[in-house]
């Protein structure tokens, strides 16, 4: 193929069909556009050759340099990495929301599982402080006629005072406490009416009476209301 310096070729002025020509052998790069002797590619100066083939003397043949080649090689592999990347962020990202809502889904259940541990805990408390209240009912009702109960021995007296005393405290120091003032309004969610007694007095009807049986409250919670006696309303 005779060679032509960028000076003696003429500019193309039909549609070409430009190849390349490296140590890789001549592939297709590019298609359907204008070309000029010493036209730029890529930072190189095109060099035309004319083809020998007269019957398609509209095309033409671009040596270009090895560099050219290894550089175009670089595209690619540069655009392969760049779609590598691409998907590896991606699943990245994917693995990390996966991740994320692995740990909230955990973080949630330990929740759970400690709500559910607590409220176990304090069910079993409260049922073991309703079996032990019915035994502070008895020193209640015992000791609820203060003339009767003077009347025992005073050392016998003395002893159960002290052992009923040092029960209470300790249910106190845990948490418990007794509902059984009579001078507060009556309420439903701490009082449980009992017995009722009329009166034409508007001012009484609803108020407590008597506490007839202590209730209880665990940490501020009732899991015993107190039975009381309450004015009514007289017909």
């Amino acid at each position: 193929m005779p060679k032509h310096s960028p000076s003696a070729v003429p500019a193309c002025t039909s549609p070409v069909c430009v190849r390349r020509t490296g140590r890789h052998g001549r592939q297709v790069f590019g298609t359907g556009r204008r070309w000029q002797a010493g036209e730029n590619y890529r930072g190189l100066t095109i060099v035309l050759y004319m083809s020998n083939n007269e019957e398609r003397n509209d095309d033409i043949d671009i040596e270009l340099e090895d560099e050219i080649v290894e550089e175009e090689g670089r595209t690619d592999k540069m655009k392969d990495m760049r779609e590598r990347l691409k998907a590896c962020e991606q699943e990245s990202k994917t693995n990390l929301d996966g991740w994320q809502r692995a740990r909230a889904d955990y973080a949630n259940l330990q929740k759970s599982f400690e709500e559910e541990k607590t409220a176990i805990r304090r069910r079993a408390v409260e049922d073991l402080i309703l079996d032990i209240v019915p035994t502070l009912d008895n020193f209640d009702m015992a000791m609820r006629n203060e003339k009767v109960w003077e009347t025992v021995d005073q050392q016998w007296r003395t002893g159960i005072e002290y052992i009923y005393n040092q029960l209470k405290d300790s249910l106190r120091e845990r948490g418990v406490e007794p509902i059984d003032d009579p001078s507060v309004d009556f309420d439903p969610e701490q009082h449980e009416p009992l017995e009722t007694e009329d009166t034409d007095d508007e001012e009484k009807v609803g108020t407590i009476i008597e506490i007839m049986q202590k209730g209880y409250r665990y940490n501020g919670r009732v899991i015993r209301p107190a039975k009381v006696k309450i004015y009514r309303a007289s017909n």
